[in-house]
């Protein structure tokens, strides 16, 4: 499933905490919640939402994998940093 008003969403105050109330709940109470898939652009790195969102899921012992995407139009320096990030973070990549 994709996560409305998650990353570059424009939502206004209210309407980003309706939809974090909505996210809440369903991860408290979903029945069918195996994994999560977190997927980070890789010429844009982890923003705070991210490692937001990777804390939420830990303190929910929720499973979650890191999905690096658009690894091939990153260089080299962005390709290294992001990967840090994601294994700083508690996941192999």
């Amino acid at each position: 499933m994709d996560l409305p008003g998650y990353g570059f969403a424009s939502l206004n105050k209210k309407q980003q905490n309706k939809i974090a109330g909505i996210i809440d709940f369903y991860f408290k109470n979903g029945q069918n919640n195996k994994e999560v898939c977190i997927l980070i652009d890789a010429k844009i790195g982890f923003m705070p939402i991210d490692v937001e969102m990777i804390e939420y899921l830990k303190s929910l012992n929720i499973k979650f994998s890191i999905i690096i995407t658009k690894i091939d139009k990153a260089n080299q320096s962005q390709k290294y940093k992001v990967k840090n990030q994601a294994m700083s973070l508690g996941n192999d990549v």
